[in-house]
């Protein structure tokens, strides 16, 4: 349907929009990357190389050499073990479909109660359209599972 592909263009229009804002936004306030080229001295006592950038984790940085690489370093572990968490939740069956009334009836106590799992869902897909390898089933299988 073109309005769902409208909604998905849109959508990532968004998100493009969003990162090219935070860019701007970053070069204005000039932080990070952006920052202007200084010789001295780091938030953690080293020295900063005369015209060298900083980098944003360095200008923000806590003194003290753990509070210094949890600072650095913890939203890295953060973000990888949220990923774990993401891959390990999308394979698990997490919701389900029961019939009830007549045709929970006629399916039977076992079949009418269908588990699925996120990839599951997505595989699934496919087998409920008219033209199952058609190039719009694979976008939408494609916009699902992302």
């Amino acid at each position: 349907t073109p309005g769902f592909y409208a909604f998905l263009v849109a959508t990532l229009m968004s998100l493009v929009l969003g990162h090219a804002m935070t860019a701007c936004h970053r070069f204005v306030l000039r932080l990070g990357e952006y920052s202007r080229k200084e010789a001295g001295v780091g938030a953690d006592g080293r020295e900063i190389a005369l015209g060298g950038r900083r980098r944003l984790c360095e200008v923000h940085r806590p003194l003290g050499r753990i509070e210094g690489k949890l600072f650095a370093y913890g939203p890295m572990v953060a973000i990888v073990m949220a990923l774990m968490f993401l891959l390990g939740g999308i394979f698990m069956d997490t919701f389900q479909f029961r019939f009830l009334g007549l045709a929970g009836y006629v399916l039977g106590p076992e079949a009418a109660v269908r588990p699925y799992s996120i990839v599951g869902l997505d595989f699934a897909l496919p087998g409920s359209s008219n033209a199952p390898d058609s190039f719009g089933v694979r976008c939408i299988q494609g916009a699902f599972i992302f």
